[in-house]
């Protein structure tokens, strides 16, 4: 699985997933819900719009590609797969360091561009 925050690909880490870019480990519960998502794709996430505006760059965790991000919907350009209904925990719950855009070299700080 790729990091949703820099599209890093993840490794097991004493039995988390870690973004070794970032240095953040995914909770169980997120990493469990987003593989079965993106990864497995036996869960199929929201499409729901958002009601509050989305920023940032998010990263698609099954493709590794960045994401588009809109007013109110954050979706992966290759699979389709939408990130919304997981963006309020990997804000408020995953803490990730900055790190180098693997696609453009740009400084990303926390998932946001500097």
């Amino acid at each position: 699985m790729f990091c949703p925050r820099c599209g890093t690909q993840t490794e097991r880490r004493g039995g988390e997933l870690v973004c070794p870019a970032g240095n953040m480990p995914l909770a169980p519960h997120t990493a469990s819900r987003l593989a079965a998502a993106f990864v497995e794709r036996t869960a199929t996430p929201s499409a729901e719009p958002l009601r509050y505006r989305a920023g940032g760059r998010w990263y698609c965790p099954g493709c590794g590609v960045r994401m588009v991000t809109e007013p109110h919907d954050v979706r992966c350009p290759r699979c389709t797969l939408h990130l919304n209904q997981f963006l309020v925990e990997l804000v408020e719950l995953h803490s990730h360091a900055g790190t180098i855009d693997p696609v453009t070299g740009e400084h990303i700080f926390d998932g946001m561009r500097d």
